[in-house]
């Protein structure tokens, strides 16, 4: 059974506080299966700095979920 914890707009007021882009990442990477509405946690992108910080959570995800 899978057990949901957070929305994504939680995560995304959490990654708020976090200012290491490394961090952001891997944090989003272990939260995708967390998240109750991943139809929503497009909207976490905006808090990286950089379209490769989403480029590596996209690749995780495709690659994980494939």
């Amino acid at each position: 059974m899978r057990y949901y914890c957070v929305y994504t707009e939680q995560l995304l007021r959490i990654m708020s506080n976090i200012e290491l882009e490394e961090v952001k990442i891997e944090l989003a990477k272990f939260s995708y299966e967390k998240i109750i509405d991943q139809n929503q946690f497009f909207l976490i992108y905006s808090s990286f700095s950089s379209k490769e910080s989403v480029k590596k959570v996209e690749d995780f995800l495709q690659n994980r979920y494939k």
